[in-house]
């Protein structure tokens, strides 16, 4: 199971991992929807969820944002690019997890429980991509 987690857009306060899984399964509005049955299109939600874990758990926290005025808005450049920043949030991890505490549909075994096994911090400019 691999879960992309955005760290928001607040640089300073810390966060922990389990707050960033949950934060990350979200609704979102679909504008646009075509039903598979009717082929009638509508606005809808949808909402993630997790039915099993899996073997692994991979988290992956987005790290960049656009970044925003005063209104929220996203900025752009001279050239209509859309203006990112980094969030150099501290993520606080346990050293042991169970999903089946955070995600009640999950099924309850086992397989929920995960320990801490490494993890990877990139460091460098904003201007390299790695």
């Amino acid at each position: 199971m691999s879960i992309h987690a955005p760290l928001g857009s607040r640089q300073e306060d810390t966060t922990t991992l389990p707050k960033l899984l949950t934060d990350s399964i979200y609704q979102q509005s679909l504008d646009g929807y075509q039903c598979d049955e009717c082929e009638d299109r509508s606005t809808t939600v949808e909402t993630p969820q997790f039915k099993e874990a899996s073997k692994y758990l991979i988290v992956q926290a987005m790290r960049i944002a656009k970044k925003l005025d005063g209104l929220g808005n996203p900025l752009s450049d001279r050239k209509g690019n859309t203006i990112t920043e980094k969030i150099h949030r501290e993520i606080e991890s346990p050293e042991k997890i169970n999903l089946s505490a955070l995600f009640p549909d999950i099924e309850q075994n086992s397989s929920t429980r995960y320990e801490l096994f490494g993890m990877i911090s990139h460091h460098g400019p904003k201007s390299v991509l790695h």
